[in-house]
C-alpha cells in the first residue's frame, strides 16, 4: 500500500515540475522575442563609397514592398528626402504624391546606411491631402529619420556589417520582408543596384543564418562600390 502511494506521490511530483519547467519555458521564449537582434553581412563589389553613394534596406510586413521602377524610366528617393520636382516630372504628371501612392504606402519604413551608423525613417507612409504641389512636397519633406548608433557597425574591405534590435523595424509580425538599394545622386534613373525578389527572414531565435547571392540584376551596375553582390542575415 505504501508502495502505491510513494508512486502516485512521484508521479504527481513529476508532473508539477514539467509543468513548472514549461512555464520557465514559456517565459523564457517570450523574453527572447522581445529582445532579438538581427545581423546583416552584405558584401559589394568593392568597398562602399557612402560619399557618392547611397544604401538602403526597405523593410515591410509583407512581401507586397512596391519598388518596381523601370528600367528605362525611374528615380528612386525615399520619404522625407530631398525631392526634385524637375527631375519628378520627367517620370509622371501626378507629381510627388505618385511615388507615394505607387511605392511608399507598400514599405513599413527604411534603413539609411551610413559610414559609421544607420538611421531609421518610420512608415506608414502616405500621399500628402493637400491640393497644391509645394504643399504636397512640404508633406514629403516632414517625415524625418533617426540615428541609430550601434556599437558593432563596421565595414572592413567590400562588406558591411552591423547587428540591429529586431524592435528597431517596429514590424506587425514575427517575419522581416526587405529588399536592398543603391542609388547614385538625385537625378533619372539614379538606382546602381537593386534586389528585385523581396526577402523573407522568420525572426526565431538562433535559426541558421540565411545566405543569399546577387547574380541576377536587371540593373547597370555600373558603380561597383553599389554593386550588391550577397549577404547574409541571422537572427539571435
Amino acid at each position: 500500500m505504501m508502495n502505491q502511494f510513494n508512486a502516485k506521490l512521484t508521479s504527481l511530483l513529476l508532473s508539477i515540475i514539467i509543468l513548472f519547467l514549461q512555464g520557465c519555458a514559456n517565459t523564457i521564449t517570450s523574453k527572447e522575442l522581445g529582445e532579438l537582434e538581427i545581423t546583416f553581412n552584405i558584401t559589394f563589389e568593392s568597398q562602399p563609397n557612402f560619399i557618392n553613394n547611397n544604401y538602403y534596406i526597405i523593410y515591410g510586413n509583407s512581401s507586397n514592398i512596391d519598388i518596381n521602377y523601370l528600367l528605362s524610366s525611374h528615380y528612386f528617393f525615399i520619404p522625407g528626402q530631398s525631392y526634385e520636382a524637375s527631375v519628378g516630372n520627367q517620370i509622371t504628371s501626378l507629381g510627388v504624391n505618385y511615388f507615394y501612392d505607387t511605392f511608399f504606402e507598400s514599405w513599413a519604413g527604411i534603413l539609411t546606411l551610413k559610414s559609421e551608423d544607420l538611421s531609421v525613417t518610420e512608415g506608414p507612409f502616405s500621399s500628402s491631402s493637400e491640393s497644391n504641389e509645394a504643399d504636397r512636397i512640404t508633406d514629403h519633406l516632414s517625415y524625418t529619420s533617426n540615428n541609430l548608433s550601434l556599437d558593432n557597425y563596421s565595414y572592413s574591405n567590400d562588406t558591411l556589417t552591423f547587428t540591429i534590435p529586431a524592435s528597431s523595424f517596429n514590424l506587425s509580425s514575427d517575419v522581416l520582408y526587405f529588399t536592398i538599394v543603391t542609388s547614385t545622386g538625385n537625378e533619372k534613373n539614379n538606382i546602381n543596384d537593386l534586389v528585385s525578389n523581396i526577402q523573407e527572414v522568420n525572426l526565431i531565435s538562433n535559426s541558421p543564418p540565411i545566405t543569399a547571392t546577387h547574380d541576377t540584376s536587371s540593373f547597370p551596375q555600373s558603380v561597383s562600390a553599389a554593386k550588391i553582390v550577397s549577404w547574409t542575415i541571422s537572427v539571435q
